[in-house]
């Protein structure tokens, strides 16, 4: 007997989209914040690039992210984000497009 493996092909987004989905709760449990936001936080260090154009391309992210500002590992998680240097040109660039 052999054992098959499987292999699916993931979509761009699919993976991303379910880590940000964590947030979808209206209440979340402070100790998985705690490693959502140290796995984020690290995501951002080393992909800055690809974080930035996923948020981008999401703008969803920085509404759930804002929806549990109260809680500080997300809160640094959302500085961080919003301190990321863009890669877009500046006129289609809006910070606050959330406001």
């Amino acid at each position: 007997m052999t054992a098959e493996v499987a292999e699916e092909k993931l979509e761009p987004d699919e993976l991303p989209n379910y880590f940000f989905s964590f947030l979808d709760s209206e209440t979340l449990n402070e100790t998985l914040v705690g490693y959502f936001s140290r796995f984020l936080a690290h995501i951002i260090n080393r992909k800055e690039n690809d974080i930035e154009t996923y948020v981008w391309e999401h703008p969803e992210v920085i509404d759930k992210l804002i929806a549990h500002v109260d809680m500080r590992s997300l809160a640094e998680c959302l500085s961080k984000l919003f301190l990321l240097e863009p890669s877009h040109s500046s006129e289609d660039f809006t910070v606050f497009h959330f406001l």
